[in-house]
């Protein structure tokens, strides 16, 4: 994809899963990338391998830290511009589970940690990133999910709550900036191998019980994921917002 050279492209939540695949993707199709994540040594590897597979060799920005933290957020934004002196695309990939049943003394702990990381950090960091994407006619991609329009597990209601609020955040701004030249728009995966439900103690064959309900029979894959991200931020969907 000619179009994604020297764009330069913050991926949040990067350092694996869904994120990882896209930076690396974005890195392949000539990209500046933004490696942003909690761990520091995956953080570090995924920029590695970034820098490997980029044809330009770009070096990238990388900068460990949670996403759900304020000062992070202008950060992240600030040391972009810095580093790059733009911003193209803004990835909101980051996202936590936390299974909880409302009536559960651990509820309001799980809720306000899913919401601080799904659905608050987007909407902050679009508007952080705003500004700069109006002047670069860039574009937001919201990685939410198809759990935001039926549920799947049970006790897993900030997830379904958080991921249709992203869903809304992307419908409200692509109308507001659409004017301006932005695009937003939101890739809605269902069930993809990666890290963010085994982490809540989820059985590992949930994959293949939840894929019995597809027509491929199978889960997904965060390079198949990531195929369509970069899609989005490509001249090749100028008109999807």
């Amino acid at each position: 994809m000619e179009s994604l050279k020297d764009k330069v492209v913050i991926v949040t939540g990067s350092s694996n899963g869904i994120g990882e695949a896209a930076a690396l993707l974005f890195a392949k199709y000539g990209s500046k990338v933004v490696i942003t994540g909690r761990d520091v040594d995956k953080v570090k590897d995924v920029s590695r391998r970034c820098e490997e597979i980029s044809p330009y060799k770009y070096k990238n920005l990388f900068l460990p830290g949670e996403i759900s933290d304020e000062s992070y957020r202008a950060e992240l934004i600030q040391k972009t511009l810095q580093f790059y002196g733009k911003i193209d695309v803004l990835v909101n990939n980051a996202g936590v589970s936390q299974i909880a049943n409302i009536l559960s003394d651990e509820f309001v702990a799980a809720y306000n940690k899913v919401m601080d990381v799904n659905l608050r950090a987007p909407v902050m960091l679009s508007k952080l990133a705003l500004p700069h994407l109006i002047e670069s006619k860039g574009c937001i991609i919201n990685i939410s999910s198809a759990a935001s329009q039926r549920t799947t597990i049970d006790n897993n209601l900030p997830y379904h709550l958080t991921k249709a609020g992203v869903d809304m955040l992307t419908k409200e701004l692509a109308r507001e900036f659409g004017p301006k030249g932005v695009r937003v728009v939101t890739v809605n995966p269902g069930w993809v191998k990666t890290t963010i439900h085994l982490k809540v103690n989820v059985p590992e064959d949930i994959y293949d019980v939840m894929a019995k309900d597809y027509p491929l029979r199978r889960p997904g894959n965060p390079e198949e994921v990531a195929s369509v991200i970069c899609f989005l931020a490509s001249s090749g969907a100028s008109f999807v917002t």
